[in-house]
This record gives structure tokens, sequence and C-alpha cells, in this order.
């Protein structure tokens, strides 16, 4: 996580080829950390841009850096309707407005329109899995190695909004796949929760339910 705007940006690294989980608010705070953090991990016969930004939705905090990585040769993926809400900077959609930010638009190279779709990085496959709710095209990506199951599901279980197009009943349904899931490490956009702790906190977002923001 680079500022406050920003969600958190996870880097999946294999062999030469790496990608990101989001991409943060790309302002130019955000960016200048970001850059800084990919150059101290990358290996030194690793690319120099991402082979791809999978976006776990299409709010500015999460995607508001695919301009920037998609001008160092990155893959932007996302899945409709968030995907054209990226292409277009949608203000009221990507929230930049409710933030006070620029949504600069990036072209989605790979729309993925499949209930679960498989991407491979290096010699990983990871799996990208429709969990709307919070909007429309929110969606968790998966990887199992040797260390456990990681599931990275931004904002998936977050607050509804029309301004988003976000669905209550939705939101239930992708709660019960994500807790089926049963990761080792749960990262949504603002915290990354291993072992019981993720446990933990399935079960008060199952208690507490959807919260919803004014719209």
């Amino acid at each position: 996580m680079a500022t406050p705007f920003d969600a958190i940006v996870i880097m999946i690294i294999d062999g030469g080829e790496w990608m990101l989980i989001d991409s943060g608010s790309g302002t130019d705070s955000s960016l200048a950390m970001l850059s800084q953090a990919i150059a101290q991990v990358l290996p030194r016969n690793a690319q120099l841009g991402p082979k791809l930004v999978v976006n776990t939705h299409g709010h500015v905090n999460n995607a508001g850096g695919d301009w920037w990585f998609h001008k160092m040769g990155g893959i932007i993926a996302a899945r409709p309707p968030d995907s054209r809400w990226i292409e277009v900077g949608d203000p009221l959609r990507t929230a930049s407005a409710d933030y006070g930010l620029v949504f600069h638009p990036a072209p989605v190279g790979l729309e993925i329109r499949e209930r679960e779709a498989s991407l491979e990085v290096g010699g990983l496959a990871v799996s990208v899995i429709h969990t709307p709710g919070h909007t429309p095209g929110s969606q968790s990506i998966l990887l199992d190695d040797e260390d456990g199951r990681l599931l990275a599901i931004g904002d998936a279980l977050g607050s509804l909004s029309h301004k988003w197009e976000s669905s209550e009943e939705d939101w239930w349904n992708s709660y019960s796949k994500i807790k089926d899931l049963n990761p080792d490490i749960l990262c949504t956009s603002l915290t990354c929760y291993i072992g019981r702790a993720a446990k933990e906190f399935l079960e008060k977002v199952g208690r507490e339910g959807p919260s919803r923001v004014e719209d």
C-alpha cells in the first residue's frame, strides 16, 4: 500500500515474468513508491514491465495506476462492466469523484467473462473468480503453491452503493464462495489476514453483512 488513497498491490513473480493484482491510485506519489518497491524485489533477469495487471474491480484506489503499467507494456485484465469504467475513466463508477482524484483511462487488453479463468505468470497458474456484489465486475484472484492458498478479494466484501451498481444478493453469494475457498492468506484492499485471522475476518463479515454508503 503506497499512500492512504491506495489499495494493497500484490506482486507475483515467477522466473522472469511478473504480474500485479491491482495498481493503486495512479497518483504521482503512489506510482513513485510502487516503482521503488518493485525495483527492490525484481530479479535481474525479470522483464522491466509486468506481464499482466489484474484488477479486482474498477475503483480508482485499485485500478487508478493501470494507465502507467500499461505504458510499461502490461496487459490490463478486468471484468465487465468494470472494464468499461476503466477504459473511459468514469468518475462516478470508478469512485474517483468520491476520492477527489482523476482516473486516467487505460485500455483493457484482456476482458475476463468466464466465471473462473486461469492465467499464467512464469510457471504459475493463477485463477480469477467472479465475486460480484461491491461492483458487478468484482473478481478475486487465487494462487495455490507450496506455502498455501492466497486469495486476493479487493473490496468484494466491501460496501454497497447504487452509484457502483452494487447488488446485495450478489454480495452474499460471493461471500459464500469466498468462505468456501478457505484461504490461508486472505487479502482485502486494506489488510492481509493470515491463518486463523482470515477465518475470524470471514466470520465477522458474515455476522455483520454488507454496509451501504450514501448515494
